[in-house]
């Protein structure tokens, strides 16, 4: 009522410049999905927006269909990772052999006249933990 003013009715076209500053979609974390099975990775990652491609490999030290390895830990989403699934299926899993661990320990040692060290007391002991 009353106004001194009126709408401007001129429309306004859209801009037509490139940023050449943003130019890609960043990068975000891949969830990690070693270790899991094939069917926990693939949803995993599908659901954090990424496309999934499946390799296979041999690993007689790992369960047969568990991931063994990702091809990234960032990347933009729509991404393709691609994950390598174990097919051993030959015999038993092996179980890692822990390796035994040879600690030694040396006491005292002496000088001789011709100023050679040499140790005294040599233990060697085997650990098997």
């Amino acid at each position: 009522k009353n106004a001194t003013w009126t709408p401007n009715l001129k429309g306004t076209s859209a801009p037509i410049e490139t940023c050449d500053v943003h130019t890609k979609a960043p990068d975000i974390d891949v969830p990690n999905v070693v270790g899991k099975t094939q069917n926990e990775a693939t949803d995993i990652l599908k659901g954090a927006g990424f496309n999934v491609v499946v390799l296979k490999d041999n690993d007689s030290s790992k369960k047969k269909n568990i991931v063994l390895k990702q091809s990234a830990t960032k990347a933009t989403k729509g991404s393709e990772i691609t994950i390598t699934v174990n097919e051993y299926s030959g015999g038993e899993e092996k179980t890692p052999s822990t390796p035994k661990k040879e600690t030694s320990t040396s006491t005292n040692t002496t000088t001789d006249k011709t100023n050679e060290t040499k140790p005294n007391n040599t233990i060697k002991k085997e650990d098997n933990t």
